[in-house]
């Protein structure tokens, strides 16, 4: 009998490794698929995650301002604004009233998304755009960022049976009612308008479908002292022009159709710049433009007067300071009570 391990004798292990040998063929092919299954769902997870985060980027202050721009206000958050972040987290952590549950569950969610979206950098604009009737509507464009997409699939699982049209390429949805908002993304930007013709004139400008014209001439004019500063995140302009004022009287303070606020006839405009100082406090300057020095001396008091109305509509409380300075006043307020406002507006449902 020939010993295991002496010449001519086979391997102890023949039998098994042959077994392998059989199997191994389909054990690899078996590992192979796994792999490239492993490979194709974390490369569909990465493209997810880009597709999610890539957005684009947020445009300058002056981008969307045309030459039918009566009014406009826009705001950058950016990571660097510390003050805002106390103002989102306070949105955070603000508790639900009795009865507002839900309310307190959206305001959460909401200061989450801004949470996320200020690390990104997000520009918020509004705008006041003078029509073809004489009549003017205000238009609403938020630059998303890196936030985009994610905003993008929540809108388009909301809107999904709403009435839609097709403009530029690009799908507006629109409102229910004459007063709901239609809307329509271009890029990484959100576009809103009571209007359907506002969203097609900004769809336009962020597609740069024709020559940008920029400011008109009077909006320039009122803007010259405040472009060799860019320190702060909030920037705007108003133009004396009756419907557009009235508009955006309408829209701030939730006044009905037809309500207005009065300013002084020789009134021509004014350039401002803001931001918060703190989560309770924020705080801006501007210039407010008159046809000469006694016009301005004469408007003192009314401009004082509308900006108490329109701080003491949000529930803030101004501290104004008014510096005649030839046919303009430089015009610097403080208002304390922003946490007070935003109760104000949960209160009302907003």
């Amino acid at each position: 009998m020939t010993a295991a391990g002496e010449p001519g004798a086979p391997p102890a292990a023949a039998a098994p490794v042959e077994r392998a040998a059989r199997v191994r063929p389909g054990a690899r092919k078996l590992l192979i698929g796994c792999g490239i299954a492993a490979a194709l769902v974390g490369a569909g997870l990465i493209l997810s995650v880009w597709w999610f985060l890539r957005g684009g980027p947020v445009g300058d202050r002056l981008d969307l301002v045309g030459p039918r721009t009566q009014a406009f206000v826009t705001f950058l958050a950016v990571p660097e604004d510390k003050a805002l972040q106390e103002v989102v987290d306070s949105l955070r952590k603000r508790p639900a009233h009795p009865g507002e549950e839900k309310h307190g569950e959206w305001m959460s969610w909401f200061g989450d998304l801004l949470s996320g979206a200020r690390a990104y950098h997000v520009r918020a604009s509004a705008l006041a755009e003078s029509l073809d009737d004489g009549q003017s509507e205000v238009g609403v464009v938020v630059s998303l960022g890196r936030m985009a997409n994610v905003v993008r699939m929540l809108v388009g699982i909301s809107d999904s049976e709403r009435e839609s049209e097709t403009y530029s390429g690009e799908r507006i949805v629109h409102g229910h009612e004459s007063q709901d908002l239609s809307m329509a993304f271009v890029g990484n930007s959100l576009v809103l308008s009571r209007d359907v013709r506002v969203v097609k004139t900004l769809i336009d400008r962020l597609k740069k479908s024709a020559p940008h014209e920029g400011p008109s001439e009077p909006m320039n004019d009122v803007l010259g002292e405040l472009e060799p500063r860019q320190d702060l995140p909030g920037f705007g302009a108003l133009l004396n022009e009756r419907a557009s004022v009235a508009s955006l009287w309408q829209m701030l303070a939730g006044a009905p159709e037809g309500a207005e606020i009065a300013l002084p006839e020789n009134f021509k405009g004014v350039g401002f710049r803001f931001g918060f100082v703190s989560a309770d406090v924020i705080r801006g300057d501007g210039y407010f433009y008159f046809g000469d020095e006694e016009a301005a001396q004469g408007g003192t008091r009314q401009i004082d007067a509308v900006i108490q109305r329109l701080c003491a509509h949000f529930r803030l409380k101004p501290q104004v300071v008014i510096e005649a300075q030839g046919s303009r006043l430089h015009v610097v307020v403080e208002a304390s009570g922003v946490q007070e406002a935003i109760d104000h507006l949960l209160s009302r449902g907003l």
